[in-house]
Parts: C-alpha cells; sequence; structure tokens
C-alpha cells in the first residue's frame, strides 16, 4: 500500500460513499443492539445522518447510469444487452427516485408522496439488482465453458482466476445488497441485525473491489 493510493482511495466518490454506507451500517447495528454512543449522540440519529451525506453523493448519479443503460443497449447483442441495459436503467430509476425525495430526507420540503417514491425506488433497485446478478452468473458460465473448451484468448492462470474472483465478488455483493430492498418492501422477513451484516459485508467486499481498480 503507497499513500498516493490510498489518497486516491479516499478521494474516489464512489470510494468515498461506500465507507459512509460501512459507517452507517455500523451505527445500524450499534442502535439495533442498545450500544451507549460515546459522542452522546443517539446511533440511530448518527445513521440518518451518514445516510443522508450519501444521498448528497449520489445526486445526480441517476444521469450516468442512464447513459450507461443507453450504452449497454447499443453496444452489446441480445441477452446481455437486456440484463446490462436493464441494470442500469432500473438503477438509474432507483437513484431519480431518491434525488427526488433529497429535500423531504433534509427536512427543507416535506411531502406526502414522498414515501411512495422512495418504496417505489427501492422496487426498482431490487430489480437492478436481480439483472445484475442474472448478468454475472451468466457472465460466469459463460467464462467458465470457454475456458473448459480451451477457445478464446490464452490468458495466464493467475489472470483466469483474477477475473473469476472478481465476477463472484460481484454476485455476493450483489446478493447481499437485495436484503436491504427486500426487508424495506416486505418481501423478507429477516431481523436488522441481519440487514446491518450483510449491508456491512457487501460495502466491505465493495471497497476491495474499488481499492484493486486504483493505480
Amino acid at each position: 500500500m503507497t499513500m498516493r493510493r490510498f489518497i486516491r482511495f479516499t478521494q474516489d466518490p464512489i470510494a468515498l460513499e461506500k465507507m459512509l454506507r460501512l459507517f452507517q451500517s455500523f451505527a445500524h447495528l450499534f442502535s439495533v443492539n442498545n450500544l451507549l454512543s460515546p459522542a452522546n449522540v443517539p446511533w440511530h440519529i448518527m445513521q440518518q445522518q451518514f445516510s443522508l451525506g450519501r444521498r448528497y453523493l449520489r445526486f445526480f448519479r441517476f444521469t450516468e447510469s442512464f447513459a450507461q443503460a443507453y450504452d449497454s443497449y447499443f453496444n452489446l447483442n441480445g441477452v446481455e444487452a437486456a440484463l446490462v441495459s436493464g441494470k442500469w436503467s432500473f438503477y438509474g430509476l432507483y437513484l431519480a427516485c431518491e434525488s427526488l425525495c433529497l429535500l423531504d430526507a433534509m427536512q427543507i420540503w416535506e411531502t406526502v408522496w414522498a414515501k411512495w417514491v422512495i418504496v417505489e425506488g427501492y422496487k426498482f433497485w431490487s430489480f437492478s439488482l436481480v439483472c445484475s446478478i442474472s448478468w454475472g452468473v451468466r457472465k460466469l458460465w459463460k467464462f467458465l465453458e470457454t475456458r473448459s473448451s480451451g477457445t478464446g484468448k490464452k490468458q495466464k492462470p493467475s489472470q483466469v482466476k483474477t477475473k473469476i474472483l472478481a465476477v463472484s465478488i460481484r454476485i455476493v455483493i450483489d446478493g447481499l445488497d437485495l436484503v436491504t430492498p427486500g426487508m424495506v418492501l416486505g418481501w423478507l422477513p429477516l431481523s436488522a441485525n441481519i440487514l446491518g451484516l450483510t449491508a456491512a459485508m457487501s460495502t466491505i467486499l465493495s471497497l476491495i473491489l474499488i481499492w484493486n481498480h486504483i493505480d
């Protein structure tokens, strides 16, 4: 680890948002288990502030998601185009719903429809994750099939393992993230501790992937 790499990591907006999500997950776990706060501030208040901070960083990010959906639709083919463009389209809709309710979350302009919009946003997020998991499984299957048949580009064993590991981790991350909208929407009757643990685990894995991509 070099200092310059660490600085680039901390300055990356996606990494910063993930770090805030990790803090939010820990605050959620501490709040659920009634642990005392060293700063004399209730953990649920810290959780809300970390969540709000993340929404500032994601404001207008839906435009990037829609752009990726557009590019995927026209640059890919068949099932892959449908899954990837679906992933980014649904995720963009989720982020758009979240951005639309930002002033309500800040308690500047409270509306009667914000809760409904957020619930619909969580549905879009869950659809995005299902598309992402399906794409990851398909990608992993095709990759393993190509390797076993000996066709395709010749790659070093270390490169092959790295690609398989990256795709597998992405599938695990999406599976863990699916717990959050599933619980919010009432589809998964799990405990609040499970919600915090799955969010923390998926965030740690995401941070590892981000770290590995920073030169």
